[in-house]
């Protein structure tokens, strides 16, 4: 017998478009199951590399640098310390390491001249599934090396320019049942790793606050 939950999604379907407007919270698409998951993940892993066979490029805008919290500032650290500008946001984290001394009166030159080295913790390629997470990796965590800097039209913004090649995509579920314990192998089934070795060219310009130097 199909249960009332399931009979009440099945009605909103049939209605006309305006009235199951109304009913936003209900979903007219059965869950899918963990096969049906995985298969829809490597379909969009492959869409991606497909639609990326040489390259991946993005242009990153509009969104201040700041200090994570866990990057204390320079007049906090020995003069051999590093402190950390971050551009954050949902699908995208780069944290852009710089030796000290740097302070409020730190230009984008300033800047420039202390880089240290890069990490791509998050990039927005657009890949997404039911489900699924999805990642760009890079042969090294810290990029040092085709990291550029060129002039910028303010002072107090950076315009940074990332080169570095990629070497695979990777994915994992985020089911419960896809979680292993501590220091166990990945679950076969939970998870994804193509070999994609495209360069990623990635350009910045960006505001960064005094704050965030202080």
């Amino acid at each position: 017998m199909m249960s009332r939950s399931r009979i009440l999604r099945r009605a909103a379907c049939l209605l006309p478009v305006a009235a199951a407007s109304l009913l936003m919270a209900t979903s007219c698409e059965q869950p899918m199951s963990p096969e049906e998951e995985y298969v829809r993940a490597q379909a969009t892993v492959a869409r991606w590399v497909n639609l990326h066979p040489d390259a991946w490029e993005t242009e990153l805008s509009g969104w201040p640098l700041k200090r994570p919290g866990s990057s204390a500032p320079c007049r906090q650290n020995p003069p051999a310390g590093t402190v950390v500008l971050r551009y954050g946001l949902p699908q995208t984290e780069i944290d852009l390491h710089f030796r000290c001394p740097l302070d409020a009166s730190s230009t984008a030159q300033d800047l420039a001249a202390a880089f240290q080295f890069a990490v791509l913790t998050r990039l927005p390629h657009g890949m997404w599934s039911p489900g699924w997470e999805y990642e760009l990796l890079t042969p090294t965590s810290t990029i040092t090396e085709g990291v550029a800097f060129p002039t910028p039209t303010g002072p107090r913004q950076l315009r940074v320019e990332i080169r570095t090649p990629m070497y695979a995509i990777h994915a994992r579920s985020t089911r419960p049942s896809c979680q292993p314990p501590q220091d166990a192998p990945a679950i076969e089934g939970c998870y994804l790793s193509r070999p994609h070795g495209i360069p990623l060219r990635i350009s910045m310009t960006v505001e960064f606050r005094a704050s965030a130097l202080e």
